[in-house]
């Protein structure tokens, strides 16, 4: 027997489908919100201490989300009496060429920043060294939000507009009926409503079974490191030491002491591709490639790191082939929307994300440039 009628159902609580059901629930839709895992939880790719956020993007259309980002994260910390941001600053280092892109992007929002040389950066930040044919662009307005406080502020605000979140309930089937409608059956029960969307993650293939779509999205184990500093004032947020990212082969990025005594995290974006329901059988040459490709680094760029892992941890990122996130309706069901494929990127631009996936729910306009998002782009890939 078919349950309650939502005008929206968003399937997946991490930190995209938390911020499309408080985008539908602060405009007192009836949304109910299922997760599978009891929340909180380290499963998927929303958890953990930090997360960084900035400007500084070489690709215009994410760079372009961010004065809003800002702006909805502030907003939450207001509503919540709850401390979201570290205002570290972030320092990307790059080539002189590969920087003109994100300094238009800066110069175009009207975003101060700086410009190092490699001098300049080891004189500024003395725990660092950096390739001599790479400049640093600092963003002072850049930093961290605490990623786990985040994701319980948006929780209790979703529910006090009286939207509904049911964790520890998984998503078995979902049937588009006539009428315009979605029953979205459980291990718990069944809904219907108007609109689905899915913010399922590395989960987002198996929720769409039965509906006719392949999406190319490559679950993929993170290595999430952390190195013991030998002086820890270097590199300690507190005293300034900035978020980094490093853009090259290794493209790695790290985040100051804030997490563990000590210890700085330095991370890559690369790893296994694994199957999320067994996220522990993995081809382990890979994951140990990874960890190397960190050890060299910490080597070359971080001297005052010991190169040996102190704790290592991981996460689940949902990489797409070109690395740009899915913002889409499904070709044939239109009230089923898709938000997936975020490839490690999708944190500090949520709450954007979450307004353009509720919007496409509700079927109202979106002003926004999304044919980048478009499933379209994956058409010789998935047979649409």
């Amino acid at each position: 027997m078919t349950n309650k009628f939502y005008d929206v159902i968003v399937c997946g609580g991490g930190i995209q489908g938390l911020w499309t059901t408080h985008y539908l629930a602060e405009r007192n839709k009836n949304v109910l919100l299922l997760e599978q895992f009891p929340m909180p939880h380290t499963r998927g790719s929303s958890h953990g201490p930090s997360r960084i956020t900035r400007y500084s993007y070489i690709d215009r259309h994410y760079a372009m989300m961010m004065p809003e980002a800002f702006k909805r994260w502030n907003e939450l910390e207001m509503k919540t009496s709850s401390k979201l941001f570290l205002n570290s600053g972030v320092l990307s280092l790059l080539t002189e060429e590969d920087a003109q892109p994100m300094l238009k992007c800066l110069s175009d929002l009207s975003i101060s920043y700086e410009i190092f040389q490699p001098s300049e950066i080891k004189q500024r930040f003395p725990g660092l060294i950096v390739n001599n044919n790479f400049i640093g662009i600092y963003e002072k307005s850049g930093g961290i939000l605490k990623a786990d406080q985040c994701i319980k502020s948006l929780q209790e605000s979703i529910q006090s507009f009286g939207g509904k979140i049911h964790d520890g309930e998984k998503v078995i089937k979902i049937t588009p009926v006539s009428k315009g409608e979605v029953v979205v059956t459980t291990n718990k029960g069944s809904y219907r409503s108007k609109s689905m969307v899915l913010t399922c993650g590395p989960w987002t293939q198996k929720a769409l079974s039965g509906l006719d779509l392949n999406i190319p999205i490559a679950p993929t184990r993170i290595c999430v490191a952390y190195w013991k500093a030998k002086n820890p004032v270097l590199y300690q947020a507190n005293k300034k030491f900035p978020a980094l990212i490093f853009y090259g082969k290794d493209h790695i990025y790290s985040t100051p002491i804030m997490e563990y005594p000590d210890l700085m995290k330095v991370c890559c974006h690369t790893g296994p591709i694994i199957d999320p329901d067994q996220r522990d059988c993995y081809d382990s040459a890979s994951f140990d490639l990874s960890v190397k490709v960190l050890k060299s680094s910490i080597k070359k760029h971080f001297p005052n790191l010991i190169p040996e892992p102190a704790v290592l941890e991981t996460c689940i990122y949902s990489v797409t082939p070109d690395k740009d996130c899915i913002l889409d309706c499904h070709p044939q069901h239109k009230n089923i929307i898709v938000g997936a494929g975020f490839s490690g990127s999708g944190f500090k631009i949520s709450p954007v994300v979450g307004r353009i996936l509720g919007q496409l729910a509700l079927h109202e306009e979106v002003q926004d440039e999304i044919g980048t998002f478009s499933l379209q782009r994956f058409k010789a890939i998935s047979h649409l």
